[in-house]
């Protein structure tokens, strides 16, 4: 009887452990709204729903600015050095934009890094995925050679890896890069939702490239939005569970028109992007925009204004199933009135 009540009780305490190590508590796109407002700027797209524009650097690139790779259970992971890391670049996937420049649409499923995989010329590069990319074992998207980063070989998975990132990407053939289709089907593994990622290299390859052994680490789960950080050998990502909530839309929305342009495509001088920053990785907060004639009275509080309901026009597809648009009240344009090109996608 007591040998049962032994195995029985190891039992129990697995279980317990098993799903605590799933507890990754429930959030909806509300909490990105927020959480992600004071570090950049939600607009409102016709293809795409609401979108965010950080307020990071000029050479800023998805999966390429103020991060590293690391390897863990589910693949190579992501670990950024933003504080607000943990959504955009765990979640959902990144549009260019030759207007604005890189925007992050929000989704719903986690995944240690959204990126497409592949090698060219002796080295390892990756991509952001573009909404509505699925992935699959016959998976051949090619991202635009704008979007790549390419790192040689030797030197990928260090720390300093982007001190030796490949520049002027736009010389690379896209069509000659080797996509790596490494798919990992999540099966529940990672947490409550399945999906389905790419885990990048193989690690015996990257151990034969680089001459060195790759460390698995596990992942952990933080308690609130925070920067992914290594603690204890294992890397602390938050990364909850994002329920459907319809009814969420952000406190504040721009009109895109009215955001600094950035008419160009992807910059390529990525390598040396920390040392360019003009905004350390853990940035503060930034103010919202505000009403200039409200702002001129200094002796009433200054509330955010928000875009014109007529520069906001209905979403053909939106990201955030019957999400519903902010009201909002007309502000002062601040660029011409030219229209924008049409994103690079």
């Amino acid at each position: 009887m007591k040998k049962f009540l032994l195995v029985f009780s190891f039992f129990v305490v697995l279980h317990s452990k098993t799903e605590a190590q799933y507890d990754r508590g429930y959030i909806s796109f509300q909490t990105f709204y927020d959480e992600l407002s004071p570090y950049g700027t939600w607009m409102y797209s016709q293809q795409y729903g609401y979108v965010w524009a950080p307020a990071a650097h000029r050479y800023f690139k998805p999966y390429a600015s103020d991060g590293n790779w690391m390897y863990t259970q589910y693949g190579w992971t992501w670990v950024s050095d933003y504080s607000w890391g943990w959504a955009p670049f765990h979640y959902g996937r990144w549009i260019f934009d030759d207007w604005r420049g890189w925007l992050w649409v929000p989704g719903y499923d986690w995944a240690p890094a959204w990126v497409a995989w592949g090698s060219y010329g002796g080295n390892y590069g990756w991509a952001p995925l573009a909404p509505g990319i699925n992935i699959h074992v016959g998976f051949g998207w090619r991202p635009p050679s704008g979007w790549w980063t390419f790192v040689p070989g030797n030197r990928f998975g260090d720390h300093h890896w982007s001190r030796y990132a490949v520049q002027n990407n736009r010389n690379i053939a896209v069509n000659n890069i080797t996509i790596i289709n490494n798919v990992y089907n999540d099966d529940h593994r990672s947490g409550k939702t399945a999906s389905s990622w790419m885990r990048g290299p193989e690690p015996r390859d990257v151990e034969r490239a680089t001459n060195s052994r790759v460390r698995t680490m596990d992942i952990a789960n933080a308690g609130n939005p925070s920067a992914d950080r290594i603690i204890n050998n294992r890397v602390t990502i938050y990364r909850p569970e994002v329920t459907r909530k319809t009814e969420a839309r952000p406190r504040v929305v721009e009109d895109k028109t009215n955001i600094r342009p950035a008419n160009r495509q992807p910059d390529n001088n990525y390598g040396n992007a920390v040392s360019k920053s003009s905004r350390p990785a853990t940035q503060q907060p930034v103010a919202p925009a505000v009403d200039s004639r409200s702002a001129a009275k200094a002796s009433q509080p200054v509330m955010p204004e928000r875009a014109s309901a007529q520069t906001v026009r209905p979403a053909v597809r939106q990201a955030q199933p019957g999400a519903q648009k902010p009201e909002t009240r007309s502000i002062e344009k601040s660029v011409p009135a030219a229209a924008p090109r049409r994103s690079a996608q």
